[in-house]
């Protein structure tokens, strides 16, 4: 009996040294980060009535506001919310894009487009996204394009965790995302009028950050923070010639999910666009 005895106070003493912390602590709960890098805009290929085979672009664009702020959840841990915001996103108000359309098949084309603006107070890439875009026209002069793809984007996100009641834990993260898009994009081609409307809407999701931390003995977690975008945009294209197309309008972008109390209900962007027809 005695025997017996000392194997259950052994095999007690043995599990609750080895496995009486249950592993690693759960992760440290977020208080409050600084974003910076671009919001995400889908490439703008407009289907034209020629058979040109190759289309260069490239755009400037102009954000109304600097910054975008609100509260954010981070999956994967606990977040403490204050009477302020927990998320500050600092935005390019300006950037350059250029790209190229390739259409290998009559009604089917790849592309791919790059992204410079001013991130961590240097100009560089910022970004580039590639896909397939599908198109047809509906009528003579009436056309419509669909594009998918995904978007490559820099995020820097400077970060704070709660050891304690009176100790926060800084992290910086300075990183890149990969996210899908896609696009729908209907205008008119009358070489005969002045000007040619359009207009697109678009989706897309895109990482503010995500990082993995220790969870258990020999096991990770993730913790990341993802919104979804919808953007439309109109505007209107003037024919200079048979091989340049100026392109004019503003993009209205939308936060539906990812960001709660917003500072605004949409970021607002105007852009010209240069499109050539090869």
């Amino acid at each position: 009996m005695k025997i017996i005895n000392n194997i259950i106070i052994f095999l007690t003493l043995f599990f609750s040294t080895v496995f009486g912390n249950g592993g690693s602590p759960p992760p440290l709960p977020f208080v409050n980060g600084t974003a910076e890098g671009q919001l995400i805009m889908p490439p703008l290929f407009l289907s034209e009535s020629d058979t040109n085979k190759v289309t260069l672009l490239a755009r400037l664009s102009y954000f109304n506001t600097s910054s975008i702020d609100g509260n954010i959840k981070v999956d994967g841990t606990q977040t403490i919310y204050t009477e302020n915001n927990n998320l500050n996103w600092n935005i390019p108000q300006i950037s350059f894009n250029f790209g190229v359309d390739l259409k290998p098949w009559r009604n089917v084309s790849v592309f791919t487009e790059f992204r410079i603006a001013q991130l961590n107070n240097k100009v560089a890439l910022s970004g580039f996204n590639f896909g397939l875009g599908m198109f047809a026209s509906i009528e003579e002069n009436y056309n419509v394009r669909l594009d998918v793809g995904l978007n490559y984007e820099s995020m820097n996100f400077d970060s704070f965790w709660q050891v304690n009641d009176s100790t926060l834990q800084n992290s910086s993260i300075d990183d890149e995302y990969v996210n899908p898009f896609i696009s729908l994009t209907f205008n008119t081609s009358f070489k005969e009028w002045i000007i040619n409307p359009f207009v697109q809407v678009s989706y897309s999701s895109q990482t503010l950050f995500s990082k993995t931390v220790s969870a258990t003995i020999g096991a990770t977690k993730d913790l990341n923070s993802d919104i979804e975008i919808f953007i439309i945009t109109p505007g209107i294209t003037y024919r200079i010639n048979k091989i340049m197309l100026i392109i004019i309008g503003g993009a209205a972008h939308f936060i539906p999910t990812g960001i709660e109390n917003l500072s605004n209900e949409s970021t607002l962007s105007a852009f010209a666009q240069i499109n050539f027809l090869l």
